[in-house]
């Protein structure tokens, strides 16, 4: 499964592209340091799923699954993965938005399951 995953902590980026890695979630990952270095890659690379954190300076998570949604011909599954879910939930509820799941920090097994759940809607095993 190839990744893409955004969040403005850097080190929170390295530990989250570690666990993918190393509980074999994702055989391609790239990483993304903000929303709009999330949105250059989405217009050059396809991804079968997106990991995003909510709070980050400029655009947030809900705007950044906006500007994708609307670039994107096939928008990959959405996950927005904060310590702020639940203004997160609200915002997505408020504006009708299909999120695949928003998953609070640092709950790495929900994340799994979440990323489980892709594979398996793609066809894609273990």
């Amino acid at each position: 499964m190839r990744l893409l995953l955004i969040d403005d902590n850097s080190e929170i980026l390295s530990a989250l592209k570690d666990y993918c890695l190393s509980m074999n979630l994702a055989s391609f990952i790239t990483t993304a340091n903000s929303g709009r270095e999330a949105l250059g890659f989405c217009s050059s690379q396809d991804f079968d799923g997106i990991i995003c954190d909510f709070e980050m300076p400029e655009l947030d998570g809900i705007t950044v699954f906006i500007l994708m949604k609307e670039m994107l011909l096939k928008m990959p599954p959405f996950i927005i993965f904060s310590g702020n879910v639940e203004i997160a939930k609200h915002m997505a509820q408020e504006k009708n938005l299909d999120i695949h799941a928003l998953i609070n920090k640092p709950h790495f097994e929900q994340l799994t399951d979440a990323l489980k759940d892709i594979k398996s809607q793609k066809g894609m095993k273990d």
